[in-house]
């Protein structure tokens, strides 16, 4: 049965029949057209000249209702439609259709003019429900407006059939660019001002009511854009399948339901408080508060094409839950912002089986970008089944063209589980992604990011050359990476890796986390500023290299430790060497072995590592510069450049007020840097070892030098420079304005194990070198011995310990020279050798004004089978001159001489008065000679004035005297005066010198 019609509905009738439906012979057998609102249906108009027809049947049996008329103000290119109310029921169609429409004043026009933009609102504060189809038809690329401040609701199965972008919103008002206002509440006045310019705003004046998408799957057409603004209050609805009443929460919703603007854009913004949003960017005016957007249950957002296009979320807070939102591209530069995301409050993301977020590239094209900035941001991820893992952000590429970057801005910023957190790397050509993440605290506990390419995918004969990104992470409070975390910018071994930069007031590797920049061709570099830096158990912050000069590794900050079996260390693969490391620590530097539940040194490297046997290349270590007031290595802890090609290793360069090295423990070292399994004690090394990967002769040991105001040495700790092939020992130079103690089992090596030459090794103590129970040595098996100088102004003492530069080689070989220069010398228990086997010992010189050694102390440059080298003690207080001659058969009892000095003048003749120890240096006359009496603590810049003004309490002569202890530790010898200085002169001859009288 026909409607009836009025007036004018009957006019517009006749004039849509006449002018669109020249099929139609008669209106009266076309579709009629209402004006009120039909008891049963579901779109009924409200003003504005919009027609709505009563349902009929569509082509394909859905139900259809078609929507004409409107306003168009001019005849321009806006189309206002108002709705009472406007929800399209599962199997529906709701039709607006290019006919008739009207100007302000109800004149008609021609049906199919040209349309941007069909502007519709909803009046009767009922929400729109949609279950079924809205579609255009004649208007070509028009973009749609529906806008019900009550609110919006998609199904299961709604759908969309639009030639031009589509925007559902529950704003109040729409803002055109000429400041006229489209408002959801019919309004003479405004909608007499309505024009015919562009959309500019969305416009919020009371809480508005949110937009769900339940299940639903929405398209618009390739290019176009897809955009839902809402307010954040909830609201119910009766479900038109069910006739059950359905809540929607606030804000916007998402639930199972696929979003798609292939190439173009997919908008979503929730606002909670008065203001406007742009509908250029979506961005809010300053101030507003923004409502919820949750995606969750498999919701899929995809502007993804051959090119890309962009998503943006503006909102309050934003939950991720299995749900992704992906702007992928192929073969096409992709938009430069692929996932534009700016919401004021938190975001969370948690997915198991799906990225959440994803920018990629298969093709040629380069990848867009994606950018976060929220209050807070949370992310949980975990591996797939069957050994895949997923990024939870992915921008990577897998062709040619460059993979996308990635940009966090947020508060506070919390990372968790295994997998992989982000990925901007490369699986080829392409090049990789930067990432850049700020915020206040920043810990990233078990997800792995990476922006480059593993190599293992060149090993398994991939065409992995693209470079890795850089990446950038910077807290203006904390940041945390670990415990099992892996940071990566590495890349093939012909291909660039990325720089990186980390920032925070407190920077923590911790939990056996890796951070490494690794790269096979350019230099990359590690940055890291923080007030505190902290790696333990087991962390390792690396740069690695192959062919060019390895990148370095720079840290600036107040206090550096590194604890539980925790590295920094620069390496190389081939025949780059590796980068440089430089550690500033205002304050102090700890490297500490002790609490290690690894059986890893805590360290400071730069080492080769070798992929399988044989020569590798000439890669060298890079050198390492340590700038700090105070550095303690403890427990076994170590810094240490090493070589075991033809490289060289690192020279090793520490400046630093107070240097403390000590302890010692079982540490393994996964490549040829140390002995695995050896005991190691605390230390400073720069060695070569082993010769298996040597191209050619090998590399030679590097440069050690410590700068210092005092350097305790103590429990096993070491300085060692030595080498184990042909390469060469590393000097060692030692300078302090203070002292220099060795004690309790340390050492300061150049030792040479191998056919190379050991290192020379130069002390300059300061005012004081003291060493007990510890050794200096530059000694060699099969090659010669280095130099050894020890110089200080007060005091060198060694009790119990060794200075050696000897040699056990061939003829060809010779024991180092050794030089000792300060005021006092006290040898008790010591050695101090230049010895050789078979070629020439080294020469020994000692200068000091006071020269004291006891009985048991040696001072040798003998050669077994070579010529033995020199000895020389110039001590102003120890007078062995004179010419050696044959004594007479009978021997004066010296008792009469000290008695009766002038008795050998008697017979004009001159005599000559020795005395000798046995394997030591002749006491000398007016020397000191051992007593087993001992004597007071005594140091100090006065000590051989006090020295000889000490008080001796005779018990006896012991040959052997004992060494003993004062009360403080210090290990002292009592000594006596052989004769009164001068007493024994040159010769005895008729002197005034002597004092005797022809």
């Amino acid at each position: 049965m026909i409607s009836l019609f009025n007036h004018e509905m009957l006019i517009s009738s006749l004039l849509f029949s006449a002018l669109t439906l020249g099929s139609c012979s008669l209106w009266l057998v076309c579709v009629p057209f209402i004006h009120t609102a039909h008891a049963e249906s579901p779109i009924t108009p409200s003003g504005l000249h919009t027609q709505v027809s009563a349902a009929h049947p569509a082509a394909d049996g859905n139900t259809q209702y078609d929507i004409v008329g409107g306003i168009r103000p001019g005849g321009g290119p806006n189309l206002f439609h108002s709705f009472g109310d406007f929800s399209v029921p599962r199997n529906n169609i709701a039709n607006f259709h290019n006919g008739v429409s009207f100007d302000l004043n109800g004149t008609p026009f021609a049906a199919g003019l040209p349309t941007a933009n069909i502007l519709a609102r909803v009046t009767n504060q009922n929400p729109s429900v949609i279950f079924g189809t809205i579609q255009t038809t004649g208007f070509g690329n028009a973009s749609l407006f529906l806008m019900n401040p009550s609110g919006i609701v998609f199904g299961p199965a709604a759908s969309l059939n639009i030639g031009g972008s589509v925007t559902f919103t529950t704003a109040n008002y729409l803002h055109l660019a000429d400041n006229v206002l489209f408002n959801a509440t019919p309004n003479a006045v405004t909608d007499a001002l309505l024009s015919s310019s562009p959309i500019a705003a969305f416009g919020f004046l009371n809480p508005s009511s949110a937009i769900a998408v339940q299940g639903s799957k929405l398209s618009v057409s390739d290019g176009q854009a897809l955009s839902f603004i809402s307010g954040n209050q909830g609201f119910s609805y009766t479900n038109p399948d069910t006739g059950h009443e359905t809540s929607v929460p606030g804000g916007i919703m998402v639930s199972e339901g696929h979003l798609s603007a292939a190439g173009g854009q997919i908008n979503l913004a929730s606002a909670t408080s008065p203001g406007e949003i742009s509908a250029v960017n979506f961005t809010p005016i300053f101030g507003m508060a923004m409502g919820n957007i949750r995606l969750s249950q498999g919701a899929l957002l995809d502007t993804s094409a051959n090119t890309a296009g962009t998503v943006r979320i503006r909102g309050g807070q934003l939950t991720i839950n299995d749900a992704t939102i992906s702007s992928d591209t192929n073969n096409a530069d992709g938009s430069p912002i692929a996932i534009d995301i700016n919401v004021t409050g938190d975001m969370s993301m948690a997915n198991d089986l799906s990225p959440a977020l994803t920018a990629r590239t298969t093709g040629t094209g380069h990848a867009g970008s994606i950018n976060i900035h929220s209050g807070n941001l949370e992310a949980t991820t975990s591996s797939l089944d069957e050994g895949i893992v997923v990024a939870l952000i992915d921008t990577h590429t897998s062709g040619t063209g460059s993979a996308g970057n990635v940009a966090i801005t947020t508060g506070n910023l919390h990372a968790i589980n295994e997998a992989f957190f982000i990925d901007t790397g490369t699986a080829g050509i392409g090049h990789g992604g930067d990432v850049t993440i700020q915020g206040t605290d920043i810990k990233i506990e078990g997800p792995n990011i990476a922006t480059g390419n593993f190599r293992f995918g060149q090993l398994l004969g991939q065409d992995v050359r693209g470079s890795a990104g850089n990446l950038t992470m910077k807290a203006t409070e904390t940041l945390q990476i670990g415990p099992a975390a892996t940071i990566s910018t590495e890349a093939g071994f012909t291909a660039q890796g990325g720089n990186m930069t980390l920032e925070g007031h407190n920077v923590s590797i911790i939990g056996n986390s890796f951070v490494s920049v690794d790269g096979g061709i350019g230099a990359t570099s590690v940055t890291v500023n923080a007030d505190q830096l902290r790696l333990d158990f087991a962390s390792v912050l690396n740069s690695n290299t192959v062919v060019d000069p390895g990148g370095d590794i720079t840290t600036n900050a107040r206090v550096v430790e590194l604890t539980g079996g925790s590295r920094i260390q620069t390496s190389t693969l081939g025949n780059g060497k590796a980068g440089e490391i430089k550690i500033t620590a205002s304050e102090r530097l700890t490297l500490d072995g002790r609490d290690n539940r690894t059986s890893l040194p805590s360290a400071i490297v730069s080492n080769f590592y070798a992929l399988g046997p044989g020569p590798k290349g000439a890669g060298g270590s890079g050198p390492i510069k340590v700038t700090t007031p105070e550095l303690q290595i403890l427990g076994g802890a170590l810094i240490n450049t090493s070589t075991n090609n033809s490289g060289n290793a690192g020279d090793i360069s520490i400046s630093s007020n107070l240097v403390t090295i000590s302890g010692q423990s079982q540490s393994e070292v996964p490549n040829a840097s140390l002995e695995i399994g050896s005991t190691r004690g605390s230390g400073i090394y720069s060695r070569t070892v082993g010769s298996d990967l040597c191209l050619g002769p090998c590399g030679n040991a590097g440069l050690i030098t410590i700068r210092t105001d005092s350097l305790d040495l103590n429990n096993g700790g070491t300085i060692n420079s030595g080498t184990t092939n042909n390469g060469a020992g590393g000097n060692t130079i030692l300078t302090a304005t203070q002292s220099v103690t060795i004690q309790d089992g340390a050492s300061v090596s150049a030792r040479s194990t191998g056919p190379g030459n050991a290192g020379n090794i130069s002390i300059d103590a300061g005012q004081r070198f003291d060493m007990q129970y510890s050794s200096v040595t530059t000694e060699a098996k099969l090659a010669s011995g280095g130099n050894i100088h020890i110089k200080a102004v007060d005091l060198i003492r060694v009790a119990n310990g060794q200075i050696s530069s000897s040699v056990q080689g061939g003829p060809s070989t010779a024991g180092g020279n050794i030089t000792i220069d300060p005021k006092t010398v006290v040898l008790q228990n010591a050695q101090i050798r230049a010895n050789a086997d078979q070629g020439n010992g080294g020469n020994i010189e000692i200068t000091t004004p006071l020269f004291l050694k006891d009985p048991t102390s040696i001072v040798d440059a003998s050669s077994r089978f070579g010529l033995s080298g020199t000895v020389t003690i110039q001590s102003p207080t120890s007078n062995l001159s004179g010419t050696v001659g044959q004594l007479a058969s009978k021997v004066s009892p010296p008792q009469v001489l000290l008695q009766n000095r002038c008795v050998a003048l008697a017979g004009g003749e001159q005599s000559t008065f020795i005395l000798a120890g046995r394997d030591a240096i002749p006491s000398e006359p007016g020397g000191w000679l051992s007593s087993p009496v001992a004597m007071e603590h005594w140091t100090g810049a006065e000590t051989e004035e006090h020295a000889s003004r000490l008080m001796v309490r005779s018990r006896g002569w012991n040959t052997q005297p004992p060494l003993v202890m004062s009360k403080d530790a210090t290990m002292v010898l009592s000594l006596r005066r052989l004769t009164p200085s001068g007493f024994l002169v040159r010769s005895f001859a008729d002197s005034a010198a002597t004092g005797c009288s022809s």
